[in-house]
């Protein structure tokens, strides 16, 4: 199933805070997590990014949002249900071995020297790595000079921002850790690791650590950005005043950071009542970046607290011009404005906004005012229900000055959870099953995107994509619920905007390919809508065995294919003669999964003419011709007349019932001998040869 959807809602982070708080850092890894384009994935690679670029970015970065096209591959239940990096990791990384492990000169200083060069290669290949999304080689660069520098605490440092790019918490704080233990002098180091401990939930640990982190000198402003910010969160306003005290403003050439860092000291002032002093940073904010609408909500809080609701009211319509988005804070602070100057009916309007805009995540203060403006008109009765509604939600009054939440110090809710990570050229994979089982499910995927790049199109879309697999259903309905947003009970599925696919441990290794080839075949283009779900369903019945060309080679896959998922159903429609080609396209409607059995016979008709992946490269080309459908043009048929070859397919399966209704579950072995006991042993029909290309074989419907 494909679901369509915003950016992943992670409860606890902000999305919005770190599309600000790195907004020129973004084009370098536009979500990996689309793609969590994933929040706390966005976070974490962004902080890889900017450390991996080093130097100052422009860009503005945009958000993956939620797109309204309907694309290929896009949707529905599996009933059992950038591009890609070709280089492999040992050549990403031999010139490492040249420079770090080659020593046969007798001169210390020269040994020294050909170590550092290969460290410092080791690094800049990582950086490259990073900025290109391939964490697997940066990771397989990094290790391999560790092996020949142990105790480098730069090598150390940089595999921990990798980890920390895919959300290893844990692996991210253990390289950080040997860092600090070889150069106890790092801020780097100690504010890495401490954002690790708060995403894991270790809330005293990360302060504890940021205070480690605050009491080291360090030119990177980004860091600097990180300690101020979390000591703000902390509440600990003087202390994050008192760190940023000797802050060179000219010393950074991002505009971005030095906005948010004097946006922080600005509200830490404004905290303490230090008003004046607030209001000159926040102007200068405006200065380095006049498009940077928080800087104008922040004034207006400021201006709301002195009673200047005019003020505040211009600065807020402003911040609503500049972002141009849901707002519900502005909304927020517009109301409570309106209400003061006596305007009940445009308080009302945007307090509305900002609970409605706010969702299930509604402030209590929102919750408040509605409460006042109801008793405004009267109704004292329902008044009191939203003032105790506004207690449960932790309302405070008076409100708070400032308007920076906790997100440096927040908990990862979705990633956290998942102890075992594994990630490969494709896939990022996130589980709670061990870590050997979930390195089989990587390399089953891995090969997978192998076998479908090779034989069947080209891979549509962004990777590294997202494959997390829960130890069971009820945790998978769980975990798509409360952090997905997704309420349906289903096998798997594939998001698109999350760019994320999700299933369970014993869902099926058809319903994982299912929902993985949705990932593979979307796109927005113009297309058949009977393909959204007749194609990625052609892969749910198979048989095959992984296998690698040699010990540095891709993971491959060998696949047996073309066979129905055969039921009663299936059979009386087939000798009912009710199927008809036609009927099946044209009626075919955008996620559809009602009619997923109908439609992957279309996939196996063309499969069993040969057609299958020149329907796909005419669909991906947009080039149909004079034809309404693509398969029309694949014959170069209108689909009147395609309907006896179909019909003739159909028979060729009835004729077949008794043998394919003995086929086995899908399946996939270790090894070649594995798979050729299990043919051997269920008597598994002698496949046709060239469906894809002659490498592949598949059941074509004939004996």
């Amino acid at each position: 199933m494909i679901l369509r959807s915003g950016p992943l809602s992670l409860a606890g982070l902000d999305y919005v805070f770190w599309r600000r708080f790195f907004p020129r850092l973004l084009r370098y890894l536009r979500p990996v997590c689309s793609t969590l384009s994933l929040a706390v994935i966005y976070t974490s690679i962004n902080c890889a990014a900017a450390l991996a670029q080093g130097t100052t970015n422009t860009s503005s970065g945009t958000s993956p949002g939620a797109s309204t096209d309907k694309g290929l591959g896009s949707s529905s239940s599996s009933s059992s249900s950038s591009s890609s990096s070709s280089s492999s990791s040992a050549n990403a990384s031999t010139s490492i071995s040249a420079g770090g492990a080659t020593q046969t000169s007798s001169d210390p200083l020269q040994i020294n020297s050909k170590k550092e060069s290969g460290e410092l290669e080791a690094i800049s290949k990582c950086k490259g790595f990073l900025n290109a999304k391939q964490y697997a080689q940066a990771l397989a660069v990094l290790s391999q000079g560790i092996d020949q520098a142990p105790l480098n605490a730069q090598l150390h440092l940089w595999r921990g921002n990798t980890y920390w790019a895919i959300c290893d918490y844990r692996n991210a704080i253990k390289d950080f850790d040997t860092a600090i233990s070889q150069n106890d002098d790092s801020a780097d180091a100690y504010a890495h690791k401490a954002v690790c401990q708060a995403r894991l939930g270790f809330y005293d640990g990360a302060v504890g650590t940021f205070r480690l982190a605050a009491k080291r000198k360090t030119s990177d402003s980004t860091v600097m950005l990180l300690i101020s910010r979390a000591l703000f969160e902390y509440k600990d306003y003087q202390a994050a005043i008192d760190y940023l005290k000797d802050f060179d403003e000219k010393q950074t050439g991002r505009p971005a950071i030095l906005s948010n860092i004097l946006l922080t000291r600005a509200q830490s002032q404004a905290a303490l009542g230090q008003i004046d002093v607030a209001i000159q940073d926040v102007n200068k904010v405006m200065t380095v970046q006049p498009a940077f609408y928080l800087a104008y909500v922040a004034r207006a809080r400021i201006y709301q607290k002195q009673e200047q609701y005019e003020k505040a009211l211009a600065d807020v319509k402003k911040a609503m011009e500049l972002h141009k988005a849901k707002f519900p804070l502005a909304h927020l602070i517009a109301g409570e404005c309106q209400l003061a100057l006596g305007n009940l009916a445009e308080a009302d309007r945007e307090i509305g906004l900002a609970i409605s805009e706010s969702g299930r995540l509604a402030s209590g203060e929102a919750q408040h005012y509605k409460a006042l403006i109801t008793e405004r008109k009267g109704n004292f009765l329902g008044s009191l229900t939203e003032r105790a509604m506004a207690l449960q939600l932790g309302y405070a009054d008076p409100p708070a000055l400032t308007i920076l939440g906790r997100e440096v110090l927040s908990v990862d809710q979705v990633f956290n959870a998942f102890p075992s990570i594994v990630v490969s050229d494709h896939f990022v994979c996130y589980s709670d099953l061990s870590k050997e089982k979930l390195e089989r499910y990587s390399r089953l995927v891995e090969g997978f995107a192998n076998y479908v790049s090779t034989n069947v199109c080209n891979l549509q879309g962004e990777y590294p994509a997202l494959l997390f697999i829960l130890h069971d259903k009820a945790s998978e309905q769980y975990f798509l619920k409360d952090r997905m947003d997704f309420t349906r009970g289903v096998h798997g599925v594939f998001i698109t905007d999350k760019n994320s696919v999700v299933t369970y441990d014993g869902a099926g290794v058809g319903t994982l390919l299912h929902e993985v080839m949705h990932k593979f075949l979307y796109n927005t283009k113009a297309h058949d809508f009977w393909a959204d779900e007749g194609i990625p369903s052609f892969f749910e019945r198979f048989y095959g065995y992984l296998y690698k060309d040699g010990q540095d080679a891709p993971q491959n896959l060998f696949l047996q294919t073309g066979y129905p998922d055969a039921g009663s159903q299936f059979w009386m429609r087939i000798t009912k003669r009710t199927l008809k080609l036609s009927q099946i396209v044209s009626s075919a409607r955008y996620a559809d999964p009602g009619n997923e059995d109908a439609q992957r016979l279309v996939a196996l008709f063309l499969n069993s003419q040969h057609k299958l992946k020149r329907f796909l490269e005419l669909t991906f080309n947009a080039s149909r011709g004079k034809y309404k459908y693509f398969i029309e043009a694949v014959f170069d048929k209108p689909l009147s007349e395609l309907n006896p070859l179909f019909d003739d397919y159909l028979a060729s399966l009835n004729k077949n019932q008794e043998t394919l209704d003995k086929l086995p579950p899908s399946e996939i072995f270790d090894s070649k001998e594995d798979f050729d006991q299990f043919v051997k042993a269920h008597y598994i029909l002698a496949p046709q040869v060239k469906p894809f290309s002659a490498k592949i074989r598949c059941f074509d419907g004939g004996t």
